[in-house]
């Protein structure tokens, strides 16, 4: 389904997100901004071989303030996971009309033009 091809938007699914993709095929989606009290969401996805998709999704509450501390100190509460899912996927072969990252040498070959400088 579209909402759960979180791996497919680089950009995640809200405005709030930060966006790290690692050599190896590692793809990292983390909160821009963690606000107190509130659930932000955390995800890892990994392409380690060309058929599997290996990918994390956790959903954690962090900065929550401890209501047993005194007037004069802040205690924090330890951060919560409140949702983990793991999951992999096979590939079954390759999607019609996705684009391909290709070295400029390739992209000149295809009809591509130069840039301009």
């Amino acid at each position: 389904e579209e909402q759960d091809a979180w791996h497919g938007r680089p950009r995640g699914d809200q405005p709030n997100v930060w966006t790290l993709r690692l050599a190896g095929g590692v793809l990292v989606q983390a909160p821009t901004v963690v606000s107190p009290g509130e659930a932000e969401t955390l995800r890892v996805a990994w392409l380690p071989e060309d058929t599997v998709l290996l990918r994390a999704d956790a959903r954690l509450v962090a900065l929550k303030e401890d209501e047993d501390a005194s007037d004069d100190v802040v205690r924090l509460q330890p951060p919560e996971c409140i949702f983990f899912s793991v999951d992999a996927f096979n590939r079954l072969g390759d999607l019609p009309e996705v684009p391909k990252l290709v070295d400029e040498e390739e992209f000149l070959r295809m009809g591509g033009r130069p840039e301009s400088k």
